[in-house]
């Protein structure tokens, strides 16, 4: 019996030989975007584990796994990807985005305070972002007042 990942993509993998045809990572990871976009997390976690077993190192598969275990309740999974697109790339601020998520959501909010710092620090356009700090600041005791730590 082949598995909802087999079936989506079976004819359809990496640039490596699956079932006697060559695919591109590229289709995997715009698959998994769909089943994402479709609320398909399952679907969309097993692409991004197909592509990890080939590319390990692949940042967009650890930030989507990320996203997809967040979505399916698996928080210390999804903070663990985070942190791996972290390590790949220390400037990813949709994966420092999604760790300072998954923080609040394990109510860490030393942790999610760190992660959305970080992101407004590489990004202080990002608005939103400076509001959620501005709101944990709050619940941790600290001032409204909030300046980035170095010049963006």
């Amino acid at each position: 019996m082949l598995s909802s990942f087999q079936e989506c993509f079976g004819r359809v993998a990496t640039t490596h030989i699956h079932q006697g045809v060559v695919v591109e990572l590229v289709e995997i990871i715009r698959g998994a975007q769909d089943a994402m976009d479709r609320g398909d997390y399952r679907l969309s976690a097993a692409a991004c584990r197909h592509v990890l077993d080939t590319f390990p190192s692949s940042l967009t598969a650890h930030r989507m796994l990320g996203e997809s275990l967040l979505e399916l309740g698996e928080i210390e999974k999804a903070i663990a990807h985070f942190q791996q697109a972290i390590a790949i790339d220390p400037l990813n601020v949709v994966a420092r985005l999604g760790l300072g998520v998954a923080s609040e959501e394990k109510r860490d909010m030393n942790q999610a305070y760190t992660a959305y710092l970080h992101a407004w620090e590489i990004n202080p356009a990002l608005d939103q972002v400076r509001d959620e700090l501005v709101r944990l600041r709050g619940l941790l005791g600290g001032g409204e007042r909030l300046h980035p730590t170095r010049a963006g």
